[in-house]
């Protein structure tokens, strides 16, 4: 990414982000701030070409779009941002508790050292008041090292504590950053790192993976006509439907947009097919009603694709021809389930709707 410091410039493109923000009634967030000036300022061209397309086809820019541009461009920098502050709070953890312990090591060298010259005192012999001396002192010294070792403990204790929370903050931080804000499924980086992973698996072992993508059909119309909003409430009641699918290592994710995609390891295509007509049968009979004015906005039907992994497979391979079974769901009508062609799956196609 490549920003410019020229001042004039700089306010000039600020200057169009405000106006193009004002006139779309988005918040000033630095979240949309820096989405709209890295498009407007030439900075990022794959952001700038995803606007570009999206705005070709007409998608309206709400709060809920520009937070998925912000995380899919810009997600994974505040997540580094997070992890590096929280390594330098450890590092700090850490060399102060190396302090916290050098410390009491030279006092407990120093003890020692006492020690030994108060037994070669004793054992040369000595008269009562050099040896109430040397007990007065190693009262004191021994007074001191029980300090040291009690404030070691309560800062050992304290830096235990720190350490936990700042643990319990990356696992937070690591979930989140795999997770799609809106539906609470995975998100596109975790399809990604997952697919990659039972792809290398299924390879190494001969086992079945598949494949499924799926797609609400008539999103846009639908959340053009009753607003995002009700849009979201459509997503998350899909993305539910979903994840209740999900079991052992089956990961359910959102791809982009309407679009979802299910990984399952171990699975064959016939089961895989079984399973898709369940979700796109469940889906088909939730009804969709405004809760204040009682209006009944129909059923959402969800198109599915599926694909078998084959060996010598990329993952823009494998998930094309889920996304072309996907394709020819919709092609025939939407609200069904189609298997990739017949000489790749190892089973005949059958497309299925209500």
């Amino acid at each position: 990414m490549h920003w410019s410091f020229d001042f004039d410039h700089s306010l000039k493109v600020a200057e169009t982000v405000f106006e193009y923000l004002r006139k779309r009634k988005i918040s000033l967030t630095p979240q949309n701030y820096i989405v709209w000036y890295s498009h407007f300022a030439g900075s990022n061209p794959a952001l700038s070409r995803l606007i570009r397309q999206l705005e070709a086809s007409e998608d309206d820019f709400g709060e809920r779009r520009c937070a998925e541009v912000y995380e899919r461009f810009f997600g994974a920098e505040d997540h580094a941002r997070q992890v590096s502050q929280s390594a330098i709070r450890i590092q700090g953890i850490v060399e102060a508790i190396g302090e916290r312990v050098s410390e009491t090591s030279d006092g407990a060298v120093e003890f020692r050292h006492a020690l030994d010259s108060a037994s070669t005192v004793m054992g040369e012999g000595g008269d009562n008041g050099r040896l109430l001396e040397l007990v007065v002192d190693l009262q004191e010294r021994t007074a001191r090292m029980q300090d040291q070792a009690t404030f070691l403990h309560e800062h050992l204790d304290r830096s235990s504590q720190e350490i936990e929370t700042l643990r319990n903050d990356l696992v937070s931080m690591r979930r989140a950053a795999y997770a799609d804000q809106l539906t609470g499924l995975g998100n596109r980086k975790l399809f990604d790192e997952v697919i990659r992973k039972e792809m290398a698996a299924a390879s190494e072992s001969g086992s079945e993976l598949v494949l499924l993508v799926a797609d609400i059909d008539h999103f846009k119309s639908f959340n053009d006509l009753h607003g995002h909003q009700v849009g979201d409430v459509v997503l998350r009641l899909v993305a539910g439907k979903l994840k209740a699918t999900v079991k052992g290592r089956d990961t359910v994710a959102r791809y982009g947009g309407e679009e979802f995609a299910v990984i399952l390891p171990g699975t064959r295509i016939e089961d895989a097919r079984a399973l898709a007509e369940r979700i796109r049968k469940d889906i088909g009979t939730s009804r969709i009603v405004l809760r204040r004015s009682e209006r009944d906005l129909g059923v959402i039907t969800l198109s599915i694709g599926i694909a078998r992994f084959r060996a010598a497979d990329s993952v823009a391979s494998f998930f094309e021809r889920a996304d072309n079974a996907l394709y020819r769901a919709k092609e025939k009508g939407r609200n069904r389930v189609m298997v990739e062609t017949p000489e790749v799956a190892g089973l005949t196609p059958v497309a299925s709707a209500v």
